[in-house]
C-alpha cells in the first residue's frame, strides 16, 4: 500500500511517496521512515549550510547549490536548492556527500520526497549570498 505525506519544512511543502510502512511508522529495525528521513536529511542540510559563511561583493559570487539525497538503494529526499557563494559550493557538496553516505542505509529505499519551492534567485544583499523571490 502506498501512502503520501505533506509535510511543511520552513517554506518548504514537501509531499512524500512511501510504501508500506506508513510514513510515520518504524520501517524495521534500523530503517528510518519517509518522514524521519527527510527530517534527518533536511537537518544535515542546514548544518552543512550553517557551516558556510555565504561571504559575497557581488551577484555573480552566488550560485544554486543542489543538495538532494539521492541513495543507491532507490530512497530520495529532494530539496528546495540552496544559494550558496560559489567558492563554498564544492564545501557544501562535499559536506553532504559524507552526510549521505551516513545517512542513506539508514534511509527506507522506498521513501520518496520533494519539496514544492517557489522560484528565487541567487542575490548578493549586504555582504551575504541569499535566495530572493523570482520576479
Amino acid at each position: 500500500m502506498n501512502r503520501m505525506l505533506a509535510l511543511l519544512v520552513g517554506s518548504s511543502l514537501f509531499v512524500s511517496a512511501c510504501g508500506d510502512p506508513s510514513p510515520g511508522t518504524d520501517a524495521g529495525p534500523g530503517v528510518l521512515a519517509c518522514e524521519p528521513g527527510t527530517h534527518a536529511w533536511l537537518e544535515r542540510v542546514r548544518d552543512a549550510r550553517d557551516g558556510l559563511t555565504g561571504a559575497c561583493a557581488r551577484d555573480e559570487d552566488c550560485v544554486f547549490a543542489t543538495t538532494d539525497l539521492t541513495c543507491p538503494e532507490g530512497a530520495f529526499v529532494g530539496t528546495c536548492p540552496e544559494v550558496v557563494a560559489e567558492s563554498e559550493a564544492e564545501a557544501l557538496a562535499a559536506s553532504l556527500a559524507s552526510a549521505a553516505e551516513a545517512l542513506c542505509p539508514q534511509v527506507d529505499p522506498l521513501c520518496s520526497s520533494s519539496p514544492m519551492c517557489i522560484p528565487t534567485e541567487p542575490a548578493c544583499r549586504g555582504g551575504v549570498c541569499v535566495a530572493e523571490r523570482a520576479p
